[in-house]
């Protein structure tokens, strides 16, 4: 049935079902990888259904109706409908146990020309309601297992953010929690699982109402990553458990302090590199005034194991730093330094988990 403005409750505790204690091992099918040619292409083929708990198919967007009053989940790619929904869905043949999850925004979605559109659907009851109603019937059609929302990020301004983005986007979830939880009730279908990918930086998790949003949420997907870039002008950890400044820790630390259950954080792993050039120094922290090495798929395809060729090859040096518990891999002569993973950090942040 149709929900309305009405029937969506703005402040009423909608919580999630009690947190499981087995462990969760998401991954995220990207809905372009399949397009780069061979060898860089990666297919639904390509994925091993057997290591994953949920895999989260991305990204759909969202579409506006010409009065900006009505939204619905939108594909992004021409095969996303015809195709490729129905092979990820698939992978549970493969694996009965694997629940697969839309996710829906993402990075690039809020740039321009559609930076604008989160904040303006969950702006009002009655958008949210629109949005809310087609995307439960979208998930049902096409045999996804749940919904999880990618918005990066509300209030910031420079991401099409407004200030209301706070207590609205509360309310979406609530309201969603909701109404999944009544068309199951009418369905006798298993309710849909609902999921945020959110922030690990202060900057923008300052931005969310952190004690209230884990309450309708299964999980929540943390971006422990990205910490530092080429963007800092110097070398340093892209996913630091510790460091002198903002880390994996804190991040975890924020949301628990908040009132998040910690079953409920599920840490996002890094497995691809960020590299830094003009970089004389191998010590962490040094200036660097060039964009670093590519992998061999180009622009930001360096991952881990690319890296550990690197070194294996002599190409690299490998030093373990202790104080952000990574790994990383300078270049004197190609004067370029590399932040990434290896089965060492991998394993301290699954203890510390």
């Amino acid at each position: 049935d149709p929900i309305t403005p009405e029937d969506a409750p703005a402040s009423a505790t909608v919580a999630a079902q009690p947190v499981p204690t087995a462990p969760r091992v998401i991954g995220y099918f990207t809905n372009w990888a399949h397009h780069r040619k061979a060898p860089c292409a990666f297919k639904t083929s390509d994925v091993r259904a057997e290591l994953f708990t949920h895999i989260n198919y991305s990204f759909p967007g969202v579409k506006a109706s010409a009065d900006k009053e009505s939204y619905e989940l939108a594909p992004t790619s021409p095969e996303d409908e015809t195709r490729l929904y129905a092979e990820v869905v698939a992978l549970k043949q493969k694996n009965p146990k694997l629940e697969v999850l839309l996710s829906v925004g993402g990075w690039a979605f809020n740039d321009k020309p559609t930076e604008w559109i989160f904040s303006a659907m969950s702006e009002t009851p009655a958008r949210r309601a629109s949005f809310i109603r087609h995307a439960t019937d979208y998930l049902r059609r096409f045999g996804f297992d749940g919904l999880d929302i990618d918005w990066e990020f509300p209030v910031a301004a420079d991401r099409g953010g407004r200030p209301e983005d706070k207590a609205n986007f509360t309310a979406l979830l609530r309201e969603l929690r909701a109404h999944f939880r009544e068309e199951s009730a009418k369905s006798g279908r298993p309710e849909l699982k609902l999921t945020i990918a959110a922030p690990a930086g202060f900057l923008f998790y300052q931005n969310l109402e952190l004690d209230q949003i884990h309450e309708p949420l299964d999980w929540i997907n943390l971006m422990t990553y990205d910490y530092h870039g080429d963007w800092d002008k110097k070398t340093g950890a892209n996913a630091p458990l510790i460091d002198q400044g903002a880390d994996i820790e804190e991040s975890i630390a924020a949301y628990v302090a908040a009132g998040t259950p910690r079953g409920k954080l599920v840490l996002g792993f890094a497995t691809y590199a960020r590299g830094f050039g003009g970089v004389e120094s191998a010590t962490p922290g040094s200036p660097a005034s060039l964009p670093g090495p590519e992998g061999p798929c180009g622009k930001d395809s360096l991952m881990v194991h690319h890296v550990a060729d690197w070194v294996k090859s002599g190409r690299y040096q490998e030093t373990w730093d202790v104080v952000t518990q990574t790994p990383y891999a300078y270049s004197k002569k190609e004067k370029a330094w590399i932040t990434y993973e290896n089965t060492k950090s991998y394993g301290i942040k699954l203890d510390f988990l």
